[in-house]
């Protein structure tokens, strides 16, 4: 059995004064009933009661400071842009060009003046695809027809995209038939929403990317590695020389530590090729109806990557939405609007 000192060292260690300091200027006062360790020991028969005792009030004290700290926290929920030097909080719509929040209708007015519209996301982030299913639908109903480009499925898989469109498959035969946990691999309950409304719309649905195999192979061994089968999926024109772009994506490769991958000309040449051959998917699909993209950030930022390069091919007027999770540090310049939602860790869905 444990000593009567060890449970009187116990509580003298565990004894607070009169205040819990949390961080910053939040205290927690703490009651001033809280017994002494000499007088509650001599009404204790059980020391173990003794221990529980203040180790239950130690655990409250604890979850209030934590529910204060949290709550606290909440309310800095957002992103630091440091080219206006300004915290803006969650669900703040920023113009890029005014450097000031715009709502959401006059966002859409806008948009009706593009041909083409680049809606970014992070992949895994709920809140990304339900503004993408709130402006699809919302585009719809203004302006009437539109069509919907992919990143998600490759060109290969045009014809079961085309079936999706029509009704003629089911969620499981169409996640089946576009290989989807083989290519893609994100839940496909992220992009339900968008894929139904779709399919109830019958809106024409486009796969943009490359077969996915291909970016992989170029960035072990350059473009000039690939086998004619492969190689046939390459735009005419692959632009190497874009110096922004090409320091942006040195500086994401410092981040990669992956064997094979050390050579930074083959990886640039894969990130190129793989935008370049959306870009080129892209003008080849563009008609009369206004054209939605659904893609990664990275592939829309500053509007180097797929926008630009689409442009070329295309002269089609653009507008990009970079939607930014709440967290870290940001400019405006990323696109035409930036869009600040939550981290969207809360609600990541199961695969089905």
């Amino acid at each position: 059995m444990m000593s009567r000192h060890y449970f009187q060292e116990f509580a003298r260690r565990i004894q607070i004064r009169d205040v819990l300091s949390v961080g910053g200027d939040i205290k927690i006062p703490i009651p001033s009933v809280m017994p002494s360790p000499k007088n509650h020991m001599k009404n204790c028969r059980n020391h173990r009661l003794y221990f529980f005792s203040h180790a239950i009030l130690l655990t409250v004290g604890l979850l209030v400071a934590m529910t204060i700290i949290t709550g606290c926290s909440g309310l800095q929920k957002g992103v630091f842009m440091k080219d206006i030097q300004k915290h803006i909080p969650e669900n703040t719509l920023l113009s890029a060009k005014t450097g000031q929040p715009v709502s959401y209708d006059d966002m859409l007015t806008d948009f009706s003046t593009a041909q083409i519209i680049y809606i970014g996301e992070v992949h895994t982030n709920p809140a990304h695809h339900q503004i993408q299913t709130d402006i699809i639908r919302d585009m719809k109903a203004r302006y009437g027809d539109l069509d919907v480009g992919i990143e998600m499925v490759d060109t290969t898989y045009q014809p079961i995209l085309d079936q999706w469109s029509e009704g003629a498959l089911t969620p499981e035969i169409f996640r089946e038939k576009v290989h989807w946990y083989a290519n893609w691999r994100y839940p496909y309950d992220l992009y339900a929403a968008i894929f139904e409304f779709i399919q109830s719309e019958k809106i024409r649905l486009i796969g943009l990317n490359l077969p996915f195999h291909i970016p992989a192979k170029i960035a072990v061994g350059g473009i000039d590695s690939l086998m004619p089968d492969d190689a046939r999926y390459l735009p005419a024109h692959i632009n190497l020389d874009e110096s922004s772009h090409r320091a942006y994506i040195e500086s994401i490769f410092r981040h990669h530590n992956i064997r094979g991958r050390e050579n930074f000309e083959y990886f640039y040449m894969a990130q190129c090729a793989w935008e370049d051959a959306m870009a080129d998917t892209i003008s080849k699909n563009l008609r009369q109806a206004r054209l939605i993209v659904l893609i990664g950030n990275g592939h829309i930022f500053q509007k180097f990557g797929v926008p630009n390069r689409a442009f070329e091919r295309t002269k089609a007027p653009f507008r990009t939405l970079y939607l930014l999770s709440s967290g870290g540090e940001a400019d405006l310049n990323v696109a035409d609007y930036v869009w600040i939602t939550d981290d969207g860790r809360k609600t990541m869905p199961h695969n089905p």
